[in-house]
Order: structure tokens, then C-alpha cells, then sequence
């Protein structure tokens, strides 16, 4: 493959297909159509996939709500703890 069909290939994919997703086995098919265009044998086999849903994702710091996003899978739970403001990393305030 030269460098414009890899830039192609990488634009075909340029989505999100996180697993168990319907753009999930877009990509697979894809990625099989492109093998046996080039000669190679391929095939898709199914797998079981831990699913779930965020239902809400909420970060609150001194009663104030900061916003964020949730990981899917990833659970969920209560910290707590104290915040410090680092105003930057270098050495020594690391």
C-alpha cells in the first residue's frame, strides 16, 4: 500500500467504533473487504462483550459541579478527598 491509500484507509475509520457497537462491525467489515482486496483471507467471529450505559457522570468539588465526561465500563463509586491547586509541574512543585 502506498501513502494515499494508507491516508484513505485511515479516513475510511476516522469514527467512533467502540466495541459491541453497530459502527463497530462497520469497521470490521470494512477491514475484511479492504484483506481480500489485497489477496488475504479474513473472516469476523463473534465474542461476547461486557456492555453498559452511563446513566450520569457528575464531579463535585466544594459544592460545585465540574463538568466531565464518563468511561463506559468503568463503574461506579463515591471519592473523597482534598484538591490541590498545582499551578504548574515542574520539579519543585511536584
Amino acid at each position: 500500500m502506498n501513502l494515499k491509500a494508507w491516508k484513505q484507509f485511515f479516513k475510511d475509520t476516522d469514527y467512533v467504533h467502540r466495541s459491541g457497537t453497530p459502527e463497530e462491525l462497520r469497521a470490521a467489515e470494512y477491514l475484511k473487504a479492504r484483506c481480500e482486496a489485497l489477496g488475504v483471507p479474513a473472516r469476523l467471529e463473534a465474542f461476547p462483550v461486557p456492555m453498559g450505559e452511563i446513566e450520569e457522570a457528575r464531579v463535585l468539588a466544594d459544592g460545585k459541579e465540574i463538568p466531565c465526561k464518563g468511561c463506559f465500563c468503568c463503574g461506579s463509586g463515591t471519592v473523597e478527598g482534598e484538591l490541590y491547586y498545582m499551578p504548574a509541574t515542574d520539579p519543585i512543585r511536584i
